[in-house]
């Protein structure tokens, strides 16, 4: 082969690909625009949980409160955390046992103030 058929070989082959480089530019473009909304749709995701998991670490103390008022907030705001997207299945089991456990607990406290002797005047 001719080292100029060569050369000019080369220089066709460049010249035709100049043409497909801004499709490798848009590709290029396209693949860091997917990889950013992948990124922010995590870290929301991630900062969403978070958010959730303190709502839920204040209805758990509410619901362990000695206010019935205050408790009873607590358990509905437990049962509402139960149905977010947010809690994973994980999630969901500790806050339906976490829910029990102070069901439990209130029936156990209304039931041995009801078996109290009264008090009698004197």
């Amino acid at each position: 082969m001719d080292l100029n058929a060569l050369g000019d070989w080369i220089w066709v082959s460049l010249q035709q690909l100049s043409g497909v480089a801004p499709l490798g530019t848009l590709l290029a473009v396209v693949v860091a625009y997917f990889s950013y909304r992948g990124t922010i749709r995590q870290k929301t995701l991630a900062d969403n949980r978070n958010a959730w998991w303190n709502r839920v670490q204040w209805a758990i103390d509410a619901a362990l409160s000695g206010d019935e008022q205050r408790r009873a907030t607590g358990m509905a705001a437990i049962e509402q955390m139960q149905d977010s997207e947010l809690a994973t299945v994980a999630d969901q089991a500790l806050l339906a046992a976490m829910a029990n456990a102070v069901v439990d607990e209130t029936l156990e406290i209304l039931e041995s103030d009801n078996d109290s002797e009264p008090m009698v005047g004197t």
